[in-house]
């Protein structure tokens, strides 16, 4: 009787033999010069109820004097392009823009950035903007906010891998997007004018902490008070994205996880998703500013607590949520992005409550409920610089 021995051919182990881990890394902005697009846009719908003294405000909210105004609700989108040159020590702005649809749908307008098409310079300190005999140290108001360091190493995986294999994305997830927070501040939006006083409950601060009562002179004229100097755009479809703030908050908990799908030419993709969450205090959530309602006349001003006064500090609850899903793609032979995708919903929620005293001596009590969901997109492209 005969053996007869199963012979397999090598190519059916060929997977195995083949299988190659990855080790993929994103280092952060060095000195060679290299472009970023940056662009962004939220759609957001929000709900909102306010009380004073415990009787509801209705509609767009009553006098700036009383000592605020119910935050419009109704449908606010916001589009954001940025495109700038990064070498480490200096960043060259090159487009700072963003297009805006206020809360009545209708009020679109275009700001762009005063840092648009100048040099900042960040080493060594303090910061200046521009070159030469044009430098200038940049303004405290115009370096807030504004990211230093450009890193997204926080995204990639901390051990090699291979394809198929996944990897946890925590709080990298905030160091990464704080990359691409670049306030967009103007010191007149485009087509600006003298303005008109501003709509009851609509305005920003005054130009100098007057006329709180109806809002601040306009930097618009068509819409005077809804853009008040200093006033808090993001309240009323402004050019802060919504859904980045709560995903680089403080407050906010990410739980992604990253999945290596594909290495073809030393470019290694990977598809992310998860959700970013949180509870408690809305300003430690992204979702409230200094009031939790922006600065609709509220500062300071006739009847509205005293000739410039400080704007109090709002206390409340309030959850997030965004789910998210998205794609980054390295580039294995130079160490950096070469492009990210996010995408997703968000759902908020917040309570928030506050006291101001009127220039009688009284006080008067305020509770805002606010309810905002909608979605956003974010995308990251990163070249060299020519």
């Amino acid at each position: 009787m005969k053996n007869h021995r199963l012979v397999l051919p090598l190519t059916l182990f060929a997977p195995a033999l083949l299988a190659q881990e990855h080790t993929i890394t994103i280092r952060p902005q060095g000195e060679k010069p290299l472009r970023y697009t940056i662009e962004s846009s939220v759609n957001v719908e929000s709900e909102n109820k306010m009380l004073v003294d415990g009787e509801e405000m209705a509609g767009r909210g009553g006098r700036g004097g009383r000592g605020g105004a119910a935050a419009p609700g109704g449908t606010s989108a916001t589009q954001q392009k940025i495109v700038f040159v990064d070498a480490g020590s200096w960043r060259q702005y090159e487009t700072l823009e963003a297009k805006v649809l206020g809360w009545d749908g209708e009020n679109e307008r275009t700001v762009t950035g005063d840092l648009q098409g100048k040099k900042v310079t960040f080493t060594p300190e303090p910061a200046v903007v521009g070159e030469g005999d044009e430098a200038t140290p940049m303004p405290a108001a115009a370096s807030r906010g504004l990211p230093r360091k450009i890193d997204f190493s926080g995204l990639a995986p901390n051990q090699p891998l291979d394809a198929g294999g996944t990897y946890e994305i925590g709080n990298g997830l905030k160091q990464a997007l704080a990359s691409v927070v670049h306030p967009i501040r103007a010191g007149r939006p485009e087509g600006a004018g003298p303005g008109r006083r501003g709509q009851r409950g609509e305005g920003g601060e005054g130009d100098r902490g007057e006329r709180g009562d109806r809002g601040g002179r306009g930097e618009r004229g068509d819409r005077g008070g809804r853009q008040g100097r200093g006033g808090n755009l993001g309240m009323f479809g402004g050019t802060d994205n919504l859904a980045l703030q709560i995903l680089t908050a403080e407050g906010t908990e990410p739980k992604l996880t990253g999945k290596l799908v594909k290495v073809e030419n030393d470019l290694a993709t990977i598809e992310i998703s998860g959700r970013v969450s949180g509870k408690g205090d809305p300003q430690k959530l992204g979702i409230a500013g200094p009031l939790g309602m922006g600065a609709m006349g509220m500062r300071g001003g006739r009847r509205g607590g005293g000739e410039g006064g400080e704007r109090p500090q709002a206390a409340g609850d309030g959850t997030v949520q965004v789910d998210v899903q998205g794609t980054l793609v390295v580039d294995l032979a130079n160490n950096t992005l070469k492009s990210l995708l996010l995408q997703g919903k968000l759902e908020s929620s917040s309570h928030v409550e506050w006291t101001m005293e009127t220039r009688d001596g009284g006080a008067r009590e305020f509770e805002q409920d606010r309810k905002q969901k909608g979605d956003f997109k974010l995308s990251v492209a990163c070249s060299p610089a020519d």
